[in-house]
């Protein structure tokens, strides 16, 4: 009780002892503070003004399982930004932006071309934004890059926004020579395994029929044998013709992706339709024209228009004229 109470006394006393040291000194307290206030504000005057501008991009999944596509044509979004991010900051494109948006004009005069690209990038913020998510094919529940954001820094608030815009849009056009460049890929891929699955369904059917005509007069206590067999053949036989099919469907997909990108490109190029692109929709007729006899004959109507359009490409006339490739076709 006795010790409580000595207790608040010295609190109550120190208390007083402060305020005491405060007063006496209260004209000092009071200076240092004006001192303090006029000290910030000429910082903050001196100091040059940043301005941040940022663009939020969102990622779109592929709609191509992973299970179906390995890692040779898949990789994390954050391998595929950083990746993109190298091509889109190259020197060259560096300086051209430097250039367009007349960024660092004292600096350019006296420093070399490496200070004022590494200043340029060092002034590129890009953020990964993750979430938690569930992959549609597991059903587990796992944290993946759902989006980034590209941010600039600039002594101008103007010129912050157009340099984060042109980030933007050539982080953009990359991502898009990317995935033209990745849908080949998988295309080629998807027509490798297609083509390794008909030669393993016209042999299994070769065997089934040898083993018909071989045994066809066999005697009775070897007929359990022969059914068990033949239902083992023809089982793998319809196995493979429903990966032929899924296979199919794929390269379906793959090809209407293929397609809408190399149709934005042509779309934002203003219809100029460059020889790179022409060799683009001539593989992609070819393509086609492939998928069409592996189903119909030389004479069917859509294997000769396809066929008369892969001749106009190959003479040239029909360089504004892609073809358009449906995703239902047969």
């Amino acid at each position: 009780m006795n010790q409580s109470i000595t207790s608040e006394g010295r609190e109550e006393k120190n208390f007083s002892e402060y305020l005491a040291t405060i007063i006496h000194y209260r004209h000092l307290v009071i200076v240092t503070t004006i001192l303090l206030v006029l000290v910030s504000i000429v910082v903050t005057y001196l100091l040059p003004s940043s301005y941040k501008s940022e663009g939020l991009i969102l990622i779109e999944s592929q709609e191509i399982p992973t299970n179906l596509i390995k890692s040779t044509v898949t990789s994390y979004a954050s391998q595929r930004i950083e990746m993109i991010k190298q091509r889109a900051m190259t020197t060259d494109k560096v300086m051209e932006m430097v250039e367009k948006f007349d960024l660092y004009p004292t600096l350019r005069q006296q420093a070399p071309l490496s200070e004022i690209v590494n200043l340029f990038r060092d002034n590129v913020n890009i953020e990964m934004l993750e979430a938690n998510v569930t992959d549609p094919y597991s059903g587990r529940a796992k944290k993946a890059t759902i989006a980034f954001t590209i941010s600039f820094l600039d002594s101008q608030p103007k010129t912050a926004q157009y340099v984060t815009n042109e980030l933007i849009t050539e982080f953009l056009d990359e991502n898009i020579k990317t995935r033209t460049h990745r849908a080949m890929e998988t295309t080629l891929f998807l027509d490798e395994e297609a083509g390794k699955l008909q030669r393993k369904v016209r042999l299994l059917e070769q065997q089934i029929a040898g083993f018909k005509e071989k045994y066809k007069e066999s005697l009775p206590e070897l007929l359990q044998f022969n059914l068990s067999s033949i239902e083992r053949l023809q089982e793998e036989l319809t196995a493979n013709q429903k990966q032929i099919i899924q296979l199919k469907d794929k390269i379906a997909i793959t090809t209407l992706e293929y397609t809408n990108l190399k149709q934005y490109i042509a779309s934002q190029e203003r219809d100029q339709y460059s020889d790179s692109d022409m060799e683009m929709d001539l593989a992609t007729a070819e393509i086609k024209l492939s998928q069409l006899l592996s189903k119909y004959s030389t004479e069917h109507p859509d294997v000769k228009k396809i066929k008369s359009h892969i001749t106009r490409l190959k003479s040239g006339d029909s360089l504004n004229t892609p073809l358009q490739m449906k995703a239902n076709d047969p």
